[in-house]
Formats: C-alpha cells, structure tokens, sequence
C-alpha cells in the first residue's frame, strides 16, 4: 500500500485527526485536575499504592491477589504518590499517560503511515476507552503495553529489537496478566506468521521475534507464580481471581446479549467493527480484497444492522439521531472498499496479525469478563487498528474515485469521536449538567467536584466526619472510604460486632452485590440488623442506607 498520501484532501484528515487528539487529550488533562477518582476498582487495588506511598511497603498481601497481579501501574503510582503525597491528580495524570501510550501504540500497529492517523481515530472514537482513560485502573494500562509491544515486535528488524521486545512483553503481563497474557499469545502466533518461513536452524529460532516475546512472557509469569505462592494460592487460581462466583454469573448473564448488541467498542463502531472483523477472516483464508469486502459489506453489515434488534432491549443502530448517522455515514463509507484498487487493498499480512492477536483476548474476555466491557482493553488496539486499515482503504478509494467529495467521511467520524468524548471519565447526562453548572471558578472547588463523580461518597462522609472527626478509626466495606480517613480499616464483608469494636465510625455497603456477598458468608447488609445486634459497642445511624452507604458512629 502507498506510504505517502500528500493531496490537500490527505492534510484535511492529517489536521482533523491532530485536532481530535488535542481535544481528547485536553479534555482528559482537564479532568484529571478538577476531579478525583471515582471507580471502585481505583479506590480498592489504589490502597496498594497508598500503603507504597505511606509506609514504603511493597508487599500487596493485605490487598489480595487482583492488586498483587498487577504491579506496573500500581507500583509506579505509589512511587509518584511518595514523592507527590496521596494526590488523585498525580495518579489521573498517570493514567492519561498510559492512555497517551495507547493511542499512539495503535496508530504504529499500522506500516503504512497516512493509514495511523485512521487508527489513532478509530481508538480514541472506542466510547469505554474515553470512559477508562484517567481512571486510575489497570485496563487502560494493559491495552497500552499491549499496543507497544505489538508496535515494536510487528515493526521491521532494528538494533536491539529483541531485547526490547522481551521486556516489553513482561510489562505487559505484569499489568494486568488475566487479559494480557492471552494477547502475548496472539501476537507471538502473529510473529510465527512471519518469522517461521526465514528460520532455518535452532539457533535462529532462539534469536526470533517471537522466542524473544516467549521470554518477556515467561519473566512475567515467573512473577506470577512467585506472588501467587507468596499468597498461598495456585497459579490458574491467581490469575483468575475475581472472575468466579458473583462475578461468573454476571458473566453468563450479559454475554448474548453484549454479542449480539456489538458494541462493546461503542454502539457508533458496530458497523465498521463486524466489516473489519469480516474482511480481515476472508483475508486470512486467502480470500481477495474485493470478494472479503463484499462479504464484509453483506456479513458483517448484516449483523451490525439485525443482532442489536435481537438482543434484550432490542436499541437497533438507528436508536438515536448520533447512531444513525454514524450506520449510514460508515455503511456509505465501507460500501466502497469494493472497488479499491491492488495497491489501496489493506496488507493481507498485517490484517492476519492484527487478527491474530485481537482474537485470543476477545474470546477470554466473552467467556469471563464480558459483564464489564472496558475488561476487553487489551484487544482494543489491534481491533482499532483493523478499523483503521479498513477506514484507509475506503477513504483513499472515495479520494480517488470522487476526489474532494472524500471528505464528507469527517463529519462521520467527527460524530463517532463525539460519542467517544461525551463519555470520557465516564461522565453522562446528569454530570455534564452538573460540570457546566460550576464554571470555571468551581473547577477548583474540591467539594463540589467530589460531590458529582461521588454523591454518595460525599454525602456520607459529611454525615459521619463531624461526628468523629477525620482522624478517628473507621470500619468500612467499601475501600474508597480510607482516601477520606487515615485509619480506614477495610474489611469487604464484615460479619459480627466484635470487627468494629474498636472502630469510631462503621460504614457498611448495601447493594446487589454486597448482598450475594453477606449471603455467601453467613453475614447481613441490612442496617437495622448491625443496629440491633450490636450492643456492645453501640452504633448510632447517621445515614440511613438510601444512598447505597450505612453509615454509624460507634460508642463504646
């Protein structure tokens, strides 16, 4: 495919796509300073870094083996917060670069270079990596090691290629290796693709691509193992910790549905995603370029436009006036591919690499995670990637079969990227009313910025804090709690009085899954039983449980 794309049409979508990245990323950098940390997951496996921070202890075993898994992002956060102090700021900054990394990492899956800008697009327009990318949590993380070291390994042979690529691929599995792990797989298939027809003896084998990224995998595993004994606790057990029991129902529960719906890259990319998922499975079978685009267009858009009507719900791709603009705009778009020529057609090569390494985390993530769609981070970048190959094709095809008229793909793609960044920090209608109700004066205002991302959180701290002050000892089941009082003592379910007997505040959670999870272990998340129960130490309710938080001052 031609390298170089140098019309005034080319600088058009070279300068659209700089502008979208600047906004993006601006936006991100914006949030990152006015808001804190608003996710569960941040909070809970976060305690590691503040105990790096606080106490210069880097042993994760209080925090259980999810946390212990995934050192690269925790660890680094407690190194910046024990210089920065606990600072939401410091660690949202870090998290936006990962993000950066990610971005970036997916453009370069790409050889040929005016087809990266259409995969930088297509990564920043996937609405759950807008939502994840300063979140302070280990997804955003692993699709950026992911990114990187596909980038470096799938890249032609330069100095000291190897060696980075083994360390790169044992970062990557020490992010986060329940999801990693499996794309290192199908990148090292992804290398054998390439390597295996030039390597003649055992000695060029050692020396390979893809001996070097084994490696990198097995430093990472090593750790694994060593962390899962230090634990007590088996490998396969290690490494699939939180995706048993509550977590495995939610599971079977969503996944019909999420596959049937396709968006689990954002409802706006169904379509460009099933063409690209199609196309590049006829490429791989040694299916021509306009015979796999036909049955991307008749397969893949088939799909796009009937399953969403077939899952629960049934919101087809016409559900709003944004979707339905995106399903023609692309539809019109991809419906050209067609009729591009040999040196437009996307690498046969590359499309099967980028599949390759795309569909082993995909099919890990649909048999256990696929309840949570930001749990797919790692096959986000290849899958970004094909998108964007396919989108090259058929924007150069347009350009040269109706010249300027190419441009009408922007206001597409423009409002693919909007969808993407209504949704960044996971924001949505209510909170943006809430954001632009502040001003920019409020941005500073601390309070008022906790008090959207985390109501609840607030509401509750503010009940309890006056009555027991921010030093005193409290008992929660929610670990976002010790970021408010110093001397938290999280305890995920507890279950008698005498765990909080000699605590001065008690904060208990109540939700469907604190529910499952007090059921499981013979305990109750009803408030009026711990007041009950509990007569000595005696609890005093001082927020009822209405807003998902018990909260009560414990007198002795």
């Amino acid at each position: 495919m031609q390298s170089a794309w140098l019309s005034p049409v080319a600088r058009s979508f070279w300068f659209f796509a700089l502008v979208a990245a600047a906004v993006f990323f601006g936006a991100g950098l914006l949030f990152a300073l006015a808001f804190p940390y608003h996710d569960w997951d941040a909070f809970a496996y976060g305690g590691w870094s503040r105990q790096i921070a606080t106490s210069h202890s880097f042993d994760p075993a209080p925090y259980g083996a999810p946390p212990a898994s995934r050192p690269v992002f925790l660890v680094l956060q407690g190194l910046v917060w024990s210089v920065t102090g606990v600072s939401f700021v410091a660690g949202r900054m870090l998290s936006l670069g990962f993000a950066l990394v990610a971005a970036l990492g997916t453009a370069y899956l790409l050889a040929w270079r005016s087809g990266r800008l259409f995969a930088l697009l297509a990564f920043l327009s996937i609405t759950y990596f807008a939502a994840e990318a300063i979140a302070g949590k280990t997804d955003v993380p692993a699709a950026a090691t992911v990114a990187a070291v596909s980038a470096v390994a799938l890249r032609d042979t330069f100095r000291h290629q190897r060696t980075v690529i083994a360390l790169l691929g044992a970062v990557a599995v020490l992010t986060k290796p329940s999801s990693v792990l499996p794309a290192i797989f199908g990148l090292t298939l992804a290398l054998v693709v390439v390597e295996y027809p030039r390597l003649r003896s055992g000695i060029q084998i050692a020396c390979s691509r893809p001996a070097a990224l084994l490696l990198g995998g097995l430093v990472g595993v090593a750790y694994e193992w060593a962390m899962a004994s230090h634990l007590h606790m088996g490998l396969v057990a290690f490494l699939r910790s939180g995706t048993t029991g509550y977590y495995a129902q939610a599971a079977s529960a969503a996944r019909t549905d999420t596959l049937l719906r396709l968006d689990f890259l954002g409802a706006d990319l169904r379509l460009p995603l099933a063409f690209a998922l199609v196309y590049a499975c006829c490429r791989a079978i040694r299916i021509g370029h306009t015979r796999a685009a036909i049955t991307g267009i008749a397969l893949g858009g088939g799909y796009a436009l009937i399953g969403p009507y077939l899952a629960t719900g049934g919101a087809g791709p016409f559900a709003d006036a944004y979707s339905g603009f995106a399903f023609v705009g692309f539809a019109a778009l991809l419906s050209i591919t067609p009729f591009a020529q040999a040196d437009l057609a996307p690498d046969r090569t590359r499309m099967t690499q980028l599949l390759l390494i795309a569909v082993p985390p995909s099919v890990v993530w649909a048999i256990y995670g696929i309840y949570e769609n930001r749990l797919e981070a790692p096959a986000w970048p290849p899958l970004a990637a094909l998108i964007g190959a396919c989108l090259y094709c058929a924007v150069r095809t347009a350009h040269r079969l109706a010249g300027v008229a190419s441009l009408a793909a922007i206001p597409v793609l423009a409002a693919t990227l909007w969808a993407s960044l209504v949704s960044i920090d996971g924001f949505h209608g209510p909170m943006w009313s809430e954001f632009r109700s502040l001003g920019i004066a409020g941005l500073s205002d601390r309070n008022r910025t906790t008090n959207i991302v985390l109501p609840a959180v607030s509401e509750t701290v503010a009940a309890l804090k006056p009555e027991i002050g921010g030093n005193a000892r409290v008992v929660a089941s929610d670990p976002r709690f010790a970021f408010w009082f110093d001397r938290t003592t999280y305890i995920l379910t507890p279950t008698s009085c005498k765990e909080i007997e000699h605590a001065d505040g008690f904060i208990l959670s109540i939700s469907d899954e604190s529910a499952l999870m007090a059921k499981n272990v013979g305990a109750s998340d009803n408030p009026a039983w711990w007041q009950q129960t509990c007569k000595q130490p005696h609890l005093r309710e001082l927020t009822d449980g209405s807003n998902g938080f018990a909260a009560f001052a414990v007198t002795h």
